[in-house]
């Protein structure tokens, strides 16, 4: 420009990297239009830092071989393997909110684990977050993980969003529960124990704090029929406390006496 004119071969400039932004952003959208949802499970974790700064734990699980160049990586067909570093994404870009009116977009994992023949990849991301106060007037910060959409090949919910929850109240704990389990557990028709003729498997969890955990299993109306159970294929459910490592070698037929009802 010069003297207030605008020089036109500057503006066709302007339009052109402006359409090639357009293009860029529908290309890496397009592999999840083609394939459809690709997030398959998630979870939150937190622990107390000092004061009223936390550090949150985000572990996720994604298709791996999707066509955009955000999944891309160092293996040799062109994507991600242990250690490499991607982009999150989806149909709807995801999100962590704090509660607090803050939130962060920008989420970038690092690869821990992955199938080529399920086509998965599993990956995990810290985020440091400091509130204001230990908690929201006296109730727990509802810190969530949001985005779209989930694995198409569900049976529940399929190519819907996704929303993880977990609550910070400073006032109550340093750190959240923890529990180390499978997204999707296959069991046996009928249990290898004999004393135990229904199958059954078991949810590792630990509370940082010692404090009691419980188990509760909530209808579907509760967890946006992401779980379903077969009511016709389950004749008890016996909810109860965790169980310490003796008490489960214990249930696994593993010690000599019982001293829990398994």
């Amino acid at each position: 420009t010069g003297g207030g004119k605008v020089v036109k071969g500057g503006v066709n400039a302007m339009r052109i990297a402006a359409l090639l932004c357009l293009l860029a952003l529908a290309g890496a959208k397009e592999g999840f239009l083609s394939w459809g949802g690709t997030f398959r499970f998630g979870k939150i974790t937190w622990k107390r830092v000092e004061g009223n700064t936390v550090t949150f734990n985000l572990e996720v699980a994604f298709t791996r071989r999707v066509d955009t160049g955000y999944f891309k990586g160092s293996s040799l067909d062109g994507y991600a393997r242990v250690g490499d570093s991607i982009t999150i994404t989806g149909q709807a870009t995801p999100e962590f909110n704090f509660g607090d009116e803050t939130l962060r977009r920008d989420l970038v994992i690092t690869v821990t684990a992955i199938s080529e023949q399920e086509d998965w990849l599993m990956g995990e991301l810290d985020i440091n977050h400091t509130y204001a106060s230990p908690n929201d007037n006296g109730i727990p910060w509802y810190a969530s993980f949001t985005g779209c959409c989930r694995y198409f090949l569900l049976s529940n919910n399929a190519d819907t969003p996704w929303e993880l929850i977990t609550t910070v109240d400073l006032t109550v704990a340093k750190e959240s529960p923890r529990v180390n389990m499978l997204p999707v557990v296959t069991l046996a028709s009928q249990s290898a124990n004999p004393l135990k003729p229904q199958p059954y498997f078991q949810i590792p969890a630990i509370s940082p704090d010692g404090s009691a955990l419980s188990l509760k299993i909530v209808d579907g109306n509760n967890n946006g029929n992401a779980i379903e159970f077969d009511t016709t294929a389950i004749v008890a459910l016996p909810l109860s406390t965790f169980l310490t490592q003796e008490a489960m070698a214990c249930c696994d037929g593993l010690a000599s006496s019982c001293p829990v009802t398994c």
